[in-house]
């Protein structure tokens, strides 16, 4: 069953090669920081720190907070990755262009950064627990006094997705989510793939109740093998009035599409 596990994680969660080390990930990393004319900062939370790159022009104006996928979770069949930052950051390549006047690029727990706390249970059965989450709104609080605006608009991509639920779900000044091939259900994400449920992290779906009064727009890729339609269309049927909710196809794979169809519609 472990082996089963771990075989089925490894192609489900990554598409990765060796040649792909952490040190061409940060250049990676570097390239869009270059690319979207961000900053960047190290924010500190109780267990995590977080590299955190924005771009603040007008404080008057709600920000947009991007956040990432799961990043590099595995490095083979049957090896954890040890450290999960991205080889192909969706949300950062959105973020990087942006043009909206106030952008952050929020990372997942230990992606281009490392910490002791970093264990890799938090990129792997814990991805969404409760400590992850009061973590990330640690962070976001923190960025909310140093740049002072009111509202955020938080947009996340696979795995950032779920993140967002579940912020959103503890916070009063969330103007609205976008959620991009989001695992927003876990628990039917895993039994339609047959693989073991993620008992350690939170579902979103068991939070639908606490946004229901927040604008959503819900993406999901119509050629997507990974995070299927049913998958978003499971939490968007938790919703009675769906007056404020928006469900959209786009002709994306989970991970290829993406940044050709916003670069020409926008958010």
């Amino acid at each position: 069953m472990k082996y089963i596990f771990v075989l089925v994680l490894s192609f489900f969660f990554v598409s990765c090669s060796s040649k792909y080390s952490l040190k061409e990930r940060l250049y990676t990393a570097e390239h869009l920081k270059m690319e979207g004319l961000f900053h960047e900062k190290v924010y500190k939370s109780k267990l995590f720190d977080f590299r955190v790159f924005y771009k603040i022009k007008n404080i008057n104006k709600p920000v947009r907070i991007y956040i990432e996928g799961d990043g590099l979770a595995w490095i083979s069949r049957h090896t954890i990755s040890s450290n999960p930052t991205p080889i192909n950051p969706i949300a950062f390549k959105l973020a990087s262009f942006d043009n909206y006047e106030n952008v952050i690029y929020l990372p997942r727990v230990c992606q281009y950064i490392t910490s002791e706390n970093c264990k890799k249970s938090y990129w792997t059965d814990r991805r969404f627990s409760k400590e992850v989450i009061s973590s990330t709104n640690e962070v976001i609080n923190k960025l909310k006094r140093d740049f002072k605006f009111n509202k955020i608009d938080l947009i996340g991509f696979s795995g950032g997705a779920a993140i967002s639920i579940l912020v959103a779900s503890k916070r009063d000044d969330i103007k609205s989510i976008t959620t991009i091939a989001g695992n927003l259900n876990h628990k039917l994400l895993h039994e339609l793939h047959n693989i073991p449920l993620m008992k350690e992290s939170l579902n979103p779906i068991d939070y639908a109740k606490d946004i229901k009064e927040i604008n959503q727009t819900h993406y999901y890729g119509s050629k997507d093998k990974i995070v299927y339609k049913k998958v978003i269309e499971s939490f968007v049927e938790e919703f009675s009035e769906k007056n404020n909710i928006k469900l959209i196809g786009v002709d994306a794979t989970h991970n290829k599409g993406w940044i050709e169809y916003f670069k020409t519609k926008g958010l």
